[in-house]
């Protein structure tokens, strides 16, 4: 029986000029933060006045997608800390 060629090797799959240019490298992904908006009525509109919004995201380790919801109220509360942010030149959210 004659040996088998070998068709893929880690070296081709761990080199990234391969790849799509959004590729960042190979291993565990990163946490995908997705806003959304939900319609709470039954309205014909587009954007009804009942409208809640917020962002599903996959905690680092977790298996359920959370949905958290983001009111008019936390727009602006998160508005200001990224406007704080911009003036104080932080790039990252510090630890709890």
């Amino acid at each position: 029986m004659p040996t088998p060629r070998l068709l893929i090797t880690a070296e081709s799959i761990y080199d990234l000029s391969g790849y799509a240019p959004r590729v960042e490298g190979v291993g565990a992904a990163k946490p995908v933060y997705s806003p959304y908006i939900m319609r709470a009525g039954e309205k014909n509109r587009w954007l009804p006045d009942d409208l809640e919004m917020g962002i599903a995201f996959k905690p680092a380790g977790g298996e359920q997608t959370l949905l958290l919801p983001f009111t008019k109220a936390d727009q602006q509360t998160f508005d200001k800390a990224i406007a704080q942010a911009e003036d104080t030149g932080q790039t990252e959210r510090p630890s709890r």
